[in-house]
């Protein structure tokens, strides 16, 4: 399954993360591809407020995961600094795979080996101007 979607704003992103995670389900994985500025944080940040998270949404790029409580716990990883399997192991990740919220990862490339069997929803936000994107959302491994 496939869908693309048009941005033409950051809130036409956050729109389509609110979209995403109003069909979302626990233990639900979205592995988030773009380049720098694409609206990668843009589309969690919709995602949480479809949630109910009250607190601000920023970019983890430091901290690796930020989690937060909503309707269900959402899980926000951005693999950016992360250069090996080692050091991702060190980080913990493996375990947020099978919590019971939503887990969005940004810059999932260097986990590809651990999402390769695991249900995902691959989301990539494509650069087409200064304020337009197009999003592809496409279900992998047999997401349901």
């Amino acid at each position: 399954m496939k869908t693309m979607y048009k941005s033409s704003s950051e809130e036409d992103t956050q729109q389509i993360g609110m979209e995403l995670a109003s069909n979302a389900k626990a233990g639900d994985i979205f592995a988030l591809y773009g380049s720098l500025g694409a609206g990668k944080t843009a589309l969690v940040k919709g995602m949480a407020k479809e949630l109910n998270v009250a607190e601000g949404v920023t970019s983890p790029t430091f901290t690796i995961i930020n989690e937060y409580n909503g309707d269900k716990p959402l899980y926000h990883m951005d693999l950016y600094r992360i250069e090996s399997g080692e050091e991702l192991f060190q980080t913990g990740f493996e375990e947020y795979l099978h919590e019971e919220g939503i887990v969005v990862i940004e810059w999932p490339q260097v986990a590809l080996s651990l999402l390769k069997n695991i249900p995902h929803w691959e989301i990539k936000i494509e650069i087409l101007s200064e304020y337009n994107r197009t999003i592809t959302v496409t279900a992998k491994d047999g997401v349901k």
